[in-house]
């Protein structure tokens, strides 16, 4: 049996989101999973480390604002100057911080 692998194209995937680790993405040519959230997505190559793909942009975007809410992390974070950087306060109230970070709200 012979293996089609199709490449993507820059032209077939929009940008909906960018996280400091996820990015929210639509791809037009998948009818049936068109919404993907990818874990690392590089700007420059169009590639990512891991995707999670979705049916509706609702579910897509509800599991693109957890996995950011929960994967808070400093060291995607593009602002260094920032007091709460690797501070426990900067983390969400209900994972035991005081919800500081801008990049929660």
């Amino acid at each position: 049996m012979e293996r089609v692998v199709e490449l993507i194209n820059r032209e077939d995937i929009d940008i909906l989101e960018v996280g400091n680790a996820y990015t929210a993405l639509f791809y037009k040519k998948n009818h049936y999973q068109p919404y993907i959230v990818a874990w690392h997505f590089d700007p420059d190559s169009y590639t990512w480390d891991q995707g999670h793909y979705f049916c509706d942009l609702k579910s897509a975007k509800k599991f693109f604002a957890e996995q950011e809410r929960q994967n808070a992390n400093c060291k995607y974070c593009e602002k260094l100057d920032c007091p709460h950087r690797d501070c426990v306060r900067r983390l969400p109230r209900e994972r035991g911080g005081m919800g500081l970070c801008k990049n929660f709200e």
